[in-house]
């Protein structure tokens, strides 16, 4: 956005005659550039204050620092293959999860666009069509950074269709692209002709995506339906299937564009806009059926998971020398959540995956933590005086 932000201002200067104005996007283009190094120092000063203890692997992971590999790839014949693929999952799911109202949005602000082309070929700026612009730049961007942060997502060896059919890291931009979407839908006077072609191309896309998925070696069967939330109103995590799950995803989005096309139709030949807020009335109904699956459970375990890090800072001794284990047996490390609780002490991570897992080596004072699920836990029940479970971790230690 603040690239965005910066063409911006560079095409009102050069296209404005006045010299002051020039001069004054000059100047705001120098202060937003040391305000972006001011930002960028504060940025990695709190890295260093939060995460001295990660890895450099874990904070690239999560930095756009870390993401040139990626970018280099992207220039292999095999990196743009994965980029076009890429997109056509992250196209479906603005498709889907916005019942094509984003691609209502899209399309009004090509249009606002092209205007602004003819308008510089004029040499006559209209102010208002920059922030189109801008929208559209904005946009664009925060499309690219999604598909460029999981390039691989349709790689065979990748499992999780959540990467392939992301919705993260473009959440800013569409509720925008949404409530554009609703307006450019409803002055529309080929309504449903556009709804009728939203639907064949979400198909073809579907289409394509499956095609993917089954060639792939894996078959994508892992699924974090919160990466997708604007699709996963139909996931079963149990046996899922992606195949058949993505063609009800296709059916589900279809008819609520059809929904949103009958609101819209009532709305103009009635002339009762008041039903415009069905749609609202739509997106609060979803929101909470994906809430009710995703945030608040998962609120409930991560504030066990911290009673485990405050549970921990009781039973420790205050000279610091025992030691804290985490047995990781794969899947999700929770025990993140509980090291970030306490950065003054360092938490020992036993891989269960790499090497077998001997008790004996534990010393006396040493304090456990497993999963809540963990198949040693059996075994720790008969070493350990004392356990504490809570949310997705159980803590082992003897008074």
């Amino acid at each position: 956005m603040i690239v965005a932000g910066g063409i911006i201002l560079l095409f009102w200067g050069v296209g404005n005659r006045e010299k002051k104005c020039r001069r004054i996007a000059v100047l705001v283009l120098l202060l937003v550039l040391i305000f972006f190094l001011i930002g960028l120092g504060i940025k990695n000063g709190l890295l260093d204050r939060l995460y001295h203890t990660a890895s450099v692997e874990v904070i690239q992971y999560n930095d756009y620092s870390g993401q040139w590999g990626k970018l280099k790839y992207l220039m292999s014949p095999d990196g743009m293959k994965n980029f076009i693929t890429g997109s056509i999952g992250k196209i479906l799911y603005i498709g889907l999860a916005t019942y094509g109202l984003a691609y209502w949005g899209i399309y009004y602000v090509l249009k606002r666009c092209r205007s602004l082309f003819f308008a510089i070929k004029s040499k006559v700026l209209n102010r208002e069509d920059l922030f189109w612009l801008f929208l559209l730049l904005s946009s664009v961007a925060q499309f690219i950074i999604t598909v460029i942060y999981t390039i691989w997502s349709s790689d065979e060896e990748n499992d999780r269709l959540d990467l392939f059919v992301h919705g993260r890291y473009i959440e800013f931009i569409i509720p925008v692209l949404i409530a554009i979407g609703i307006k450019q839908a409803f002055d529309s006077k080929r309504l449903w002709t556009g709804t009728g072609i939203m639907m064949g191309c979400t198909a073809v896309f579907t289409w394509i995506v499956n095609n993917i998925i089954g060639s792939s070696i894996s078959g994508m069967p892992n699924v974090h339906g919160y990466f997708m939330i604007g699709m996963s109103y139909l996931i079963k995590e149990e046996n899922f299937r992606p195949i058949p799950f993505l063609w009800k995803a296709w059916l589900l989005g279809s008819f609520l564009m059809a929904m949103i096309g009958l609101v819209i139709t009532a709305c103009k030949k009635w002339r009762i806009e008041w039903l415009l807020t069905a749609v609202i009335l739509l997106q609060i109904i979803l929101g909470l059926h994906a809430s009710e699956h995703y945030v608040y459970i998962g609120n409930s375990y991560g504030y066990g998971d911290i009673q485990i890090a405050d549970k921990l800072k009781e039973v420790l001794e205050a000279d610091g020398k025992e030691r804290i284990i985490h047995i990781y047996e794969g899947d999700t490390p929770y025990i993140e959540q509980v090291q970030f609780r306490m950065q003054d002490r360092k938490i020992d991570i036993w891989d269960a995956r790499e090497k077998d897992i001997n008790p004996a080596k534990l010393q006396e004072g040493d304090k456990l933590i497993l999963a809540a699920d963990s198949k040693y836990r059996e075994i720790f029940d008969k070493l350990y005086e004392r356990s504490w479970e809570a949310g997705h971790l159980c803590l082992y230690y003897n008074p």
